[in-house]
């Protein structure tokens, strides 16, 4: 029998050891290496296989299955002969997030919602729209429960998913620009500065500098065009010279209302 101490020992041991794995797979994904993303991640399944155990934390666990499907879905965009092998392990990996999501996982909705569009994405040409929209609802639930490192995840796979499609390609720029700040918010700058030298041609130079000069929270970046922004503004002059007039619109119950949020 192993004693108590020595068991916690090897626990805190292995969770260092996976987490390591897990982060240079998060970097390895990021940064496009596919190659290393998939070694690292079939280590991380020997560990695991060894032990018994996905891995020692919920999150780690869960980030793990969110990167492997991640991974198994790029290697079906390679070839025929990937896209058989990998496909219905990606499914597999997406319906154990879906069950999670079902017992009360609400915290990796979005990780499964981003899998779900990135499953489309390869099993079917049809209904681009919808995919991408699957994608938008995966980014914008992401962002909402602050998980902003898989917002940009999210939305650089969407820029990736638009670029290869004629129609979609009007949408890739506000994807990378969205995929940019929400990586600098979470300070992974190496990997926004990446993404702007892997696309240079989404990324003027007065638009990066705008973006660079400010902070990276969400406060100080602009949530839409300078146009949008400065007609915003000239109203706000507008409406607080005559302020003391102002009326609030009330319900019928004499409640102000609330904005609705979409689920």
């Amino acid at each position: 029998k192993i004693p108590v101490k020595e068991r916690e020992m090897r626990k805190t041991t292995l969770s260092a050891q996976q987490m390591k794995l897990i982060h240079g797979m998060e970097l390895a994904f990021y940064f496009g290496d596919l190659e290393k993303a998939t070694r690292l991640r079939d280590q991380l399944e020997s560990m695991s296989s060894e032990t018994g155990i996905l891995s020692s934390t919920p999150v780690l666990a869960h980030n793990q299955l969110f990167l492997s499907a991640l991974i198994d879905i790029a290697h079906c965009r390679i070839s025929v002969k990937h896209k058989r092998k990998h496909l219905p392990m990606a499914m597999k990996t997406v319906l154990e997030l879906r069950s999670l999501c079902e017992s009360g996982g609400y915290h990796i909705a979005h990780k499964f919602i981003i899998c779900q569009a990135e499953l489309a994405s390869v099993h079917s040409e049809e209904h681009a729209k919808l995919t991408r929209k699957k994608y938008v609802e995966g980014i914008s639930t992401a962002a909402r429960g602050g998980y902003v490192q898989d917002a940009a995840l999210g939305a650089l796979l969407a820029a990736n998913f638009c670029e290869g499609r004629e129609s979609l390609k009007c949408y890739v720029g506000s994807h990378l620009e969205s995929s940019f700040n929400f990586y600098c918010t979470w300070g992974a700058t190496a990997v926004a500065e990446s993404i702007k030298n892997r696309h240079p041609e989404y990324f003027g130079h007065n638009r990066v500098a705008e973006s660079s000069g400010r902070g990276t929270g969400h406060l100080n970046r602009h949530r839409f065009s300078s146009a949008i922004e400065e007609h915003h503004h000239k109203n706000r002059r507008l409406s607080s010279q005559g302020s003391h007039s102002a009326e609030f619109k009330l319900s019928p119950r004499g409640k102000s209302k609330r904005p609705s949020f979409p689920a």
